[in-house]
């Protein structure tokens, strides 16, 4: 990207040609109501990428596109495939937007994927495949949201994670008080309670309703609460609402963690167990402090409280 030194020229890509065609693109979509954003460069990669570089053209192109069309999302993306943006910590992208950004801290939309080792449900584009890639003939889309006949959805169950999306859970309308789903984001399912108290993963089609006290977890209307009998074992709703171990609170800056504290003082979170019947533990928390070291994936530990009055 940079033309700083002779080393750093890319006699493949001028920078300020690149911002004049954003430009220009953001003038002619000025004013179509259906065109909410504009992505100034998707997954920067490769030997050039620089921070130094990037904070440089990624101001310059979002300030010429705020000019063209003020009214559009600017969506940047960070180095390495999109999967670094850590440097904002630090240094954050300052550019000045006028009235239309409402928090100074991130004055852009920023796009970020970090999708670890699990990729099949990155998914990012419609297509199942490209009929000239790289001049090759054809070439499979692995990220395509169809397979490489176009027929078929090439995970069939990635649909399923949307499902709390589709459902109507509030309404403006309402009379009722709020009440919470517990949704697992990693599944796109719901927690439920099976003929044993115990809980469980399954469809939110079918969802149990809960009231969250800010300590206490109780189970649809009743006296009884998500109570955790210890690392490892099903976590099951109980009348014993007075002990350590049913009080649960988030427990890190994600907020997707629900944590309750055992006898011995060790905080334990909800996790999927991913077993035969889906049933939930209670098990040692994962990453969930804002630290860079820790490499474990946490995702089967997210839980939300999903507020509803429908």
């Amino acid at each position: 990207m940079a033309k700083r030194s002779p080393q750093m020229v890319d006699r493949h890509f001028d920078p300020q040609e690149w911002i004049q065609g954003l430009n220009l693109a953001a003038e002619h979509f000025n004013g179509h109501a259906p065109i909410v954003a504009m992505s100034l460069r998707n997954e920067l990669r490769g030997p050039r990428q620089n921070v130094n570089d990037w904070y440089n053209y990624m101001s310059q192109a979002a300030l010429a596109i705020h000019k063209s069309n003020p009214n559009v999302l600017v969506v940047i993306s960070g180095l390495n495939y999109d999967t670094e943006l850590q440097f904002l910590r630090n240094k954050p992208l300052n550019i000045d937007l006028g009235s239309s950004v409402a928090d100074d801290r991130f004055l852009t939309c920023l796009q970020t994927y970090l999708v670890g080792n699990d990729l099949d449900w990155g998914l990012w584009a419609f297509q199942g495949g490209y009929y000239v890639n790289v001049d090759k003939v054809p070439v499979n889309e692995t990220f395509g949201v169809l397979d490489d006949t176009w027929l078929k959805l090439r995970y069939p169950n990635f649909t399923n994670k949307f499902q709390l999306l589709q459902r109507k859970n509030q309404d403006p309308t309402s009379k009722l008080p709020n009440a919470y789903i517990l949704y697992h984001p990693l599944s796109g399912n719901c927690a439920q309670v099976n003929n044993n108290n115990e809980l469980e993963i399954g469809s939110c089609a079918n969802q149990n309703k809960w009231t969250y006290n800010g300590s206490q977890i109780l189970f649809n209307n009743t006296s009884k609460c998500l109570t955790s009998a210890g690392e490892g074992f099903p976590v099951s709703v109980s009348d014993n609402c007075q002990s350590k171990n049913s009080s649960w609170q988030t427990a890190s800056l994600s907020k997707l963690h629900l944590a309750t504290v055992d006898q011995d003082g060790k905080q334990l979170c909800l996790q999927d167990s991913n077993s035969f019947n889906s049933s939930v533990v209670a098990s040692k928390c994962i990453c969930i402090n804002d630290d860079s070291l820790c490499l474990d994936d946490p995702q089967s530990q997210w839980f939300q409280l999903v507020a509803t009055n429908v």
